[in-house]
């Protein structure tokens, strides 16, 4: 992604448009663009905690050029070939092959046909009560912007939802919940690598692999042949985080995807993920998620 000239893209240019007559969500501009697919989820997901409401495949053409006020969903579109302006926030920026950016409910964006006069693009929206406390406890949290250099993986996700979010089969509204949280994982974890020392790489490996056993600072230097003091610098320069919280944050990561998406009921969840007690583990994800984990649980 690239910063995009501002005096090119003058705020006369952009805001050429009427402002809305609504204090909600609104949509406006010119609309030029080839649709590829367009897949749309239907009412029998309506009650999900999180969920996939749409995934679409288009190009934009020469002239295409849209305003969204306060959209109540999170957004991720991909760049696949071409160009497109967008605006965000304080950010004029051009995005271009590989470029994802992130757009949070209820900011306002613009975006328009970059030079190549044609973007093809990928997009996905989520909403849900859960999709806000699974943004703010990622490492997506601030970031509007991914750099994809290995597009496949989501792509992949991306097939999958658009095969399971019409459908109104039993197994459909879970497997909706299960990729739009293993998509955002995914995407938090990207955000988390980029560019990180080959033994802290290792550490958070070691972590994912062992996440339901007692994990230490020294058990972890003992593991790997280093001074507790060191890993923790490492953990602290490159994620912003201390080793003890960032174990926790992939425990109650974990935990939501048990209760919600695999229906495990609370002991279990516990036991999967090391805690010596319901009750402390019930604590613990009160304290991070702002309400006690029976209330996430999907029943039957």
């Amino acid at each position: 992604m690239k910063k995009a000239d501002k005096n090119f893209l003058s705020e006369k240019f952009w805001d050429r448009f009427a402002p809305p007559r609504t204090n909600g969500y609104s949509c406006s501009g010119t609309r030029n663009f080839k649709e590829i697919m367009l897949v749309t989820s239907s009412s029998f997901h309506a009650d999900l905690p999180l969920r996939c409401l749409s995934v679409r495949e288009y190009i934009l053409l020469p002239g295409h050029h849209i305003r969204l006020l306060r959209p109540n969903y999170l957004a991720l579109r991909l760049v696949l070939d071409g160009s497109e302006y967008i605006r965000y926030g304080n950010s004029v920026c051009l995005m271009e092959p590989g470029d994802m950016m992130i757009f949070y409910p209820m900011h306002d964006w613009e975006y328009m046909t970059g030079p190549d006069r044609f973007s093809h693009k990928i997009s996905l929206c989520f909403s849900g009560p859960l999709l806000l406390p699974a943004l703010e406890h990622s490492s997506l949290a601030e970031r509007f912007h991914l750099q994809i250099q290995d597009p496949a993986p989501f792509l992949k996700i991306f097939r999958e939802l658009a095969s399971v979010i019409q459908s109104e089969e039993t197994y459909a509204p879970a497997e909706n919940a299960a990729l739009s949280l293993k998509l955002l994982q995914m995407l938090s974890s990207h955000c988390g690598s980029f560019d990180l020392p080959s033994l802290l790489r290792a550490l958070r490996q070691y972590i994912e692999r062992h996440i339901g056993e007692e994990l230490t600072l020294e058990k972890l230097a003992a593991e790997f042949k280093c001074s507790p003091s060191s890993i923790g610098r490492l953990f602290r320069k490159n994620l912003n985080s201390s080793v003890h919280k960032y174990i926790v944050r992939r425990r109650m990561e974990e935990a939501l995807e048990m209760l919600c998406f695999r229906n495990l009921s609370v002991k279990e969840t516990a036991a999967r993920l090391g805690f010596r007690s319901q009750f402390n583990f019930s604590t613990e994800f009160k304290k991070y998620h702002g309400a006690p984990p029976k209330e996430f649980r999907r029943t039957p």
